[in-house]
């Protein structure tokens, strides 16, 4: 692991950015060193970026209370200072966690904040990953419609964009498993199957385990609704004897 003890602000920024999905705890850490140093130089985006990215951090770890805590005080310096690249990413952070708490009406309220922004700010990678998240929320209230339209306007957006400064979680694969969630809830269930089955190979060889879980998991509901129990406990014991070679 690199020293990161005399990293200036921006050296700190940048690493944040790039580690961000691939290591939580070193995100964390790298956070509370920004923080300290902006609070010594008096640093007010570099404290709301830290803050942002402390509430990313123990999101991915599990921490969900202690992140919206977080991340609700931080959009508010966010809003406060004008920060708007800022405000992008931390209101669909926000929206993720509402989603995951069943408040539904306050995730939306966040994620057409980040809709709006995005798409004034031209950052199509983002606008792509929180239209993927709003379909995923459509699918949770059973808008079948809208969800398969939204998946397709997240389609567009990624194919539109040029950079990913921001490191969105956002690849080709996660449209595929967006296909295969939506085929899953209309009971579409042979479709389902017969996209994530390749798309849950095409992540073992990638050495992507976020896919490669998730595919899993959705397996595994597939099987169950389908009444088959053996191939629910294979999903299961794959699962639980995961692990990826680095």
């Amino acid at each position: 692991m690199p020293d990161s003890t005399n990293l200036d602000r921006n050296q700190l920024i940048q690493q944040i950015k790039s580690i961000r999905h691939q290591d939580q705890q070193r995100e964390y850490d790298l956070c509370q060193q920004l923080k300290e140093l902006a609070i010594q130089e008096n640093d007010p985006y570099a404290l709301c970026f830290a803050n942002l990215y402390t509430s990313d951090a123990l999101f991915d770890l599990g921490q969900i209370e202690k992140s919206l805590k977080i991340g609700g005080k931080a959009l508010e310096l966010q809003l406060k200072n004008g920060y708007y690249d800022l405000i992008l990413i931390q209101s669909n952070l926000l929206a993720l966690l509402y989603t995951h708490l069943d408040d539904e009406q306050s995730a939306m309220d966040h994620f057409f904040r980040a809709l709006k922004l995005a798409k004034i700010n031209e950052n199509h990678m983002m606008l792509s990953a929180i239209y993927a998240n709003l379909g995923s929320l459509y699918l949770k209230q059973g808008a079948y419609d809208q969800a398969s339209s939204t998946f397709a306007s997240s389609y567009e957006a990624f194919k539109t964009a040029i950079h990913n400064s921001d490191n969105v979680n956002t690849t080709e694969e996660v449209f595929q498993l967006n296909s295969a969630m939506l085929a899953f809830y209309q009971k579409d269930y042979t479709q389902a199957l017969h996209i994530i089955n390749p798309l849950i190979n095409i992540a073992l060889q990638k050495k992507d385990p976020t896919t490669y879980t998730e595919g899993l998991i959705l397996q595994g509901k597939i099987y169950a609704s389908l009444g088959k129990v053996e191939k629910v406990i294979e999903k299961i014991e794959l699962l639980c004897s995961l692990s990826f070679s680095t």
